[in-house]
Order: C-alpha cells, then structure tokens, then sequence
C-alpha cells in the first residue's frame, strides 16, 4: 500500500510538472514497466545479467521506467 501511494505522489508530481510546462509540454509520455528479475540471491545468474538489463532499460527510450524484482539479499 505504501508503495502504491509512493508512485500516484510521484505520478501526480509529473502531471503537474509537465502541465506547468506550456508550450513545452510533451504530446505524449511513454512509460514503461519492466520486471528485470535481479534478485541477488534468489535469481540465478542476477548479478551476471545486471549490465544487460541496464543496457536495455536505456535502449527503451521511455519518460517513465518503473523496475520490479531488483533487490539485494540483505535489504
């Protein structure tokens, strides 16, 4: 639940950002959400994978990025 009022906070932080904006104001936002299984000690292969995860985040050439399974063991 906490998680969930984080990102409407957040969400609506942007709207009123962008719509403070005017003229410049995008025509559209892409938002994407993107489970990248990087579960450092419950995921195989996690660390190993982590550079191309990053690499694809980047390639995705989105406004808004939210990542899901991205922990590490002691937190």
């Amino acid at each position: 639940m906490k998680k969930r009022a984080t990102l409407l906070v957040i969400t609506a932080a942007l709207a009123v950002t962008w719509s403070a904006c005017g003229e410049a104001t995008p025509e559209s936002m892409k938002a994407v959400s993107y489970n990248v299984g990087l579960a450092v000690g419950f995921v195989k292969a996690a660390e190993s994978r982590a550079p191309l995860a990053i690499e694809q985040i980047a390639a995705l050439d989105a406004d808004v990025v939210c990542v899901q399974e991205v922990w590490l063991p002691r937190h």
